[in-house]
């Protein structure tokens, strides 16, 4: 009777930390990234009891009570809710993020992805520990993590700024829905246009005279916007049946500061040619020529064919008026219509009056040009145009989103973006074997066998998601099931305690 007063009290005892560990997890129903504990009870040992069988048929024994065996930590998901705060993250499926603390090399894992900025720039959990992230430079990756750290000083080199980028290319894909040309002087010309132009006058109302205009805003070297005009004008058919348009591309002549040709009637044209398409409306053909800087811009026998960048696209040269300096640098831009010539002009014609010496006899290249994917046309209608450029001027950071690879992306006011930090999950052969250690954090010891970092989406790491948070994953109804199954144990258990002692309480009336 004595053994069986122990025997309940163990009971009493271990379901009462088994109600405690109920309880952490009903109390932490709303923490964020929170994993669940569940009691796990081992029998303690036994004693033979001395019976008639006892070595004939089996073992009688008895046992001496119950004692926790183990609290195990549940790791599957809990649910998710959407934010509106671009640091707050998500881990779907396996994985941990990796947080140091403070002045410290001791780093901590976490579920719980409520981050945000300090002024100081570091991307900090709520009581201070640094998120892990793998530094992002020219667009490679780091092989290595730090703490993710954003310098938002306004200075060049810094993630706060993007230097601006003087355009390379400036792309104007047409649909000339025109088949005749306006009442100007040398209307059938291929010269027409560029013959027209006057660079030492007001060339606003120049738009007038063409069939067609278009602009579109390109940046220079120091990031100042520059405007590039096209202008366009049908000369007439050419061999097989082809229709030819004149074209010229210029800047604001007072902006241009190129050596030669600055001040001159030239000034601010940037490229004089000729597109020619087939009877359907396809583009077939180009010929573009440049001024050449040694010689007067102003005879057009001294042009010559505009040079090539690396994708086949003819160039123009330009230098502007800068803010900064007299003049910006000089810059190559990629006047590109939707057609190529990888390996170079293969035409004879070397300048733009040769074109009106072949007239309608002007022949295409013998090795036709490569048409991209979208390319100009004359398609028989309404005239429009989709222009595009590369450059950009200075840029500010606005904000940052992290993006379901793990990239911390940086967007800025001048409409580019780049990636800053990239953040890596970490996983443990034995993530059980972690370590509680407050503040929705966990620690790692040799048990948990090999620590691995890697990237979120790859191999078998988790999904990162931003603007969402994953909640505990504390189910109410069972936790409220496993409360009522360890009180009615606890209860059963004093009744064992009090049935003995009424019990011992017996044996000792009988001696009165």
């Amino acid at each position: 009777m004595m053994s069986s007063l122990y025997v309940g009290a163990t009971g009493m005892k271990s379901l009462g930390e088994g109600l405690a560990v109920v309880s952490n997890n009903l109390a932490n129903q709303n923490t964020v990234g929170f994993r669940r504990a569940m009691m796990l009870y081992q029998d303690l040992g036994s004693t033979n009891v001395p019976t008639s069988s006892n070595g004939m048929t089996n073992f009688s024994q008895a046992g001496k009570g119950v004692t926790p065996g183990i609290v195990r930590t549940m790791f599957e998901n809990g649910g998710y809710e959407s934010s509106t705060t671009a640091t707050d993250l998500s881990i779907t499926g396996i994985g941990f993020f990796a947080v140091q603390k403070p002045e410290s090399s001791e780093v901590y894992y976490t579920r719980a992805g409520n981050f945000r900025f300090t002024k100081d720039g570091d991307l900090i959990t709520p009581n201070g520990f640094n998120l892990m992230g793998n530094k992002v430079v020219d667009g490679v990756t780091s092989g290595t993590a730090e703490p993710i750290k954003i310098d938002f000083s306004n200075t060049n080199g810094s993630q706060n700024v993007i230097p601006p980028k003087a355009t390379t290319n400036a792309g104007f894909i047409l649909n000339l829905g025109f088949a005749e040309s306006k009442q100007i002087t040398n209307a059938s010309s291929f010269t027409g246009l560029l013959s027209s132009w006057n660079g030492q006058t007001d060339t606003k109302n120049f738009a007038q005279i063409s069939d067609y205009s278009t602009g579109v805003k390109i940046y220079d070297s120091e990031g100042n916007p520059q405007i590039v005009n096209g202008f366009f004008k049908y000369v007439g058919d050419v061999a097989g049946g082809n229709k030819a348009y004149e074209f010229i591309m210029t800047v604001d002549p007072k902006s241009d500061t190129r050596s030669g040709i600055q001040g001159t009637k030239s000034a601010g044209i940037l490229m004089s040619g000729t597109i020619v398409f087939d009877s359907a409306g396809n583009m077939k053909d180009m010929a573009a020529f440049v001024p050449d800087g040694s010689q007067n811009p102003e005879d057009f026998t001294t042009w010559k064919k505009a040079g090539m960048n690396a994708q086949g696209v003819p160039v123009a040269n330009i230098s502007f008026k800068g803010k900064n300096a007299a003049s910006t640098a000089s810059q190559n831009v990629g006047i590109d219509f939707g057609m190529s010539f990888p390996s170079g002009w293969d035409n004879a014609i070397d300048n733009p009056t040769q074109m009106n010496t072949l007239g309608q006899n002007w022949v295409s290249n013998p090795t036709p040009g490569k048409l991209a994917t979208h390319s100009s046309t004359a398609y028989k209608g309404t005239s429009s145009s989709k222009v595009s450029q590369d450059g950009y001027t200075t840029g500010y950071l606005s904000r940052v989103r992290i993006d379901p690879d793990g990239y911390l992306v940086g967007q800025y006011t001048n409409g580019e973006s780049q990636n800053l930090y990239r953040i890596p999950l970490t996983r443990f052969t034995s993530q059980d074997n972690l370590t509680h250690s407050g503040n929705n954090l966990f620690s790692a010891s040799d048990r948990v066998g090999s620590i691995e970092e890697g990237f979120p989406g790859t191999e078998n790491y988790g999904a990162l998601t931003g603007y969402s948070l994953e909640t505990s994953n504390v189910d109410m109804t069972t936790e409220f099931v496993q409360m009522i199954v360890t009180q009615r144990g606890f209860q059963m258990n004093s009744k064992v305690v009090t049935t003995s002692d009424q019990m011992i309480q017996k044996a000792l009336e009988l001696k009165r």
